[in-house]
């Protein structure tokens, strides 16, 4: 008089079983595409890393501090005497960046000159140039 199914009976008959033969039968069934598509990608990227430009780029902020003694702040407590505080030293190298930065401005040493080259082949051809003699 119940009509409740049990979980086992409904899956038995859904023919939800994944079998690892099948997969294998469908990827050999499209090794032709997969081999293309993978070769393609391949060539693609080799192309691309031949043509990029390379990029470097580095950058450096040097913060010289006075040494510490070896008493710490106890040293100046006796003296008297108060540390500097860091957000000074701070302020010094955001002015210093500031005092460059209107130098470069001011003598024009932003300005970057470059050839003209064939698009997008013609740098990778001048990057990889060796002249003879």
């Amino acid at each position: 008089m119940n009509n409740v199914q049990t979980p086992a009976n409904t899956a038995q008959g859904s023919g939800d079983i994944i079998s690892l033969s099948e997969i294998f039968a469908i990827l050999l069934a499209g090794k032709w595409i997969i081999t293309a598509v993978t070769a393609v990608a391949g060539l693609l990227a080799v192309v691309y890393c031949y043509l990029a430009t390379p990029i470097y780029q580095a950058d450096a902020l040097l913060q010289i501090e006075n040494k510490s003694s070896v008493l710490g702040g106890l040293q100046n407590i006796a003296t008297g005497m108060q540390e500097e505080p860091s957000s000074t030293a701070e302020i010094e190298l955001i002015r210093s960046r500031m005092v460059l930065g209107k130098a470069v401005e001011t003598l024009k040493l932003d300005i970057v000159a470059t050839p003209e080259y064939y698009p997008e082949i013609g740098p990778a051809l001048a990057r990889r140039f060796v002249p003879t003699a």
